[in-house]
């Protein structure tokens, strides 16, 4: 059987992009190269759906997912000192923008697949300092283009936060443990590294009829099956830890109401890992 292949992710790249932008997470860098007309062909059902899964549909999820995470870098970085945060996949995103903007200490790599990460690096134009676009396939083992081979750039001394949005539920459980190995692997010995990356379990779905359906859509325009290989977040963070990860824990939307998070108050349907590992761990590469 032919390896999964992540080229696969990108056509939602444009729908992310744009809900960003709406919410005010966005950037005029990344706007010009926006195709809206993914997320307004996609409105129609989506209003639907928020009206049959108790008033949340996708796009409050997204961003949901997107400020818990910027979140919880946020806290990282007041306990640990500036960050080296790999974004993969970048995609459309501006959080490197707007997380460099603030932190200029900060190093910030944005990742993607080559065709992805050549049309983010023509569309963000100069980077300043330790801001960067770089191709990277997560699911490569070894040699140029992988992880490991990109922390191994990295200062050894610094914490390094992976963040890997919207793409886990792409891909069924082993090659899903496959990333999360590979990813504390590349650690250096005794580097401290934290994971955060979203996943939809199946417990949420189950609830939402309608959001299994949109799902199996969605998987559909993407031309691969969306998996729901974990039934609840214990079994998630049951999974990680036995990944090389330590700390395990998901955070969700309801977890954070200081945030003022879209759909306050709504059931969760999104739920963000977040686990931390103390370098060197001898993961599956």
């Amino acid at each position: 059987m032919a390896p999964p292949s992540t080229d696969r992710i990108s056509p939602t790249a444009h729908y992310t992009g744009t809900t960003w932008l709406r919410n005010g997470l966005g950037d005029p860098r990344i706007e010009a190269v926006l195709d809206t007309r993914r997320h307004d062909w996609i409105q129609l059902p989506m209003r639907l759906g928020r009206r049959l899964n108790g008033g949340i549909g996708l796009d409050e999820a997204l961003v949901q997912r997107h400020r818990i995470i910027d979140a919880l870098l946020a806290a990282e970085a007041a306990a640990h000192g500036p960050l080296q945060v790999i974004e993969l996949p970048c995609g459309l995103s501006a959080r490197g923008l707007r997380m460099r903007a603030r932190h200029p200490d900060w190093t910030w790599i944005e990742a993607d697949l080559p065709e992805m990460a050549d049309r983010k690096r023509t569309a963000l134009g100069p980077l300043p300092d330790r801001h960067r676009v770089v191709a990277v396939d997560l699911l490569r083992a070894q040699g140029p283009g992988s992880l490991a081979a990109l922390v191994a750039q990295l200062d050894p001394g610094r914490p390094v936060v992976f963040v890997v949005e919207g793409m886990l539920n792409y891909f069924d459980a082993d090659t899903v443990r496959g990333i999360w190995a590979r990813a504390a692997a590349a650690l250096g010995t005794g580097q401290r590294g934290r994971f955060l990356g979203d996943l939809v379990v199946g417990a949420h779905i189950r609830r939402m009829p309608l959001a299994r359906v949109f799902l199996a859509l969605l998987g559909t325009a993407v031309r691969g099956r969306m998996h729901l290989h974990v039934p609840t977040p214990a079994a998630a963070t049951a999974a990680m830890a036995g990944c090389g990860w330590t700390a395990v824990d998901m955070h969700h939307p309801s977890d954070h109401p200081e945030l003022g998070l879209p759909a306050a108050g709504k059931p969760d349907c999104i739920g963000v890992l977040d686990a931390t590992c103390p370098g060197g761990a001898q993961g599956k590469r």
